[in-house]
């Protein structure tokens, strides 16, 4: 696949949004955000769902078994 340099970027902050996500649940989503790089949670959430297929909390549930 062919991926823009915006794109590749944003593979690796949500990637570690995820890591922040798992290590500091008590944390806001739109923090965790913000520490990776996106300017904003409207942008942050459109990227990860669209990366992930999940909404960040959608994710973080899946992992966290909860």
């Amino acid at each position: 696949a062919i991926y823009s340099f915006s794109q590749f970027i944003n593979g690796y902050r949500v990637t570690y949004a995820q890591q922040l996500l798992r290590d500091h649940p008590e944390k806001k989503m739109a923090q965790e955000g913000m520490e990776s790089g996106f300017v904003n949670d409207t942008t942050f959430y459109r990227v990860f769902k669209s990366i992930t297929g999940f909404t960040p909390s959608e994710w973080l549930s899946s992992v966290s078994g909860s």
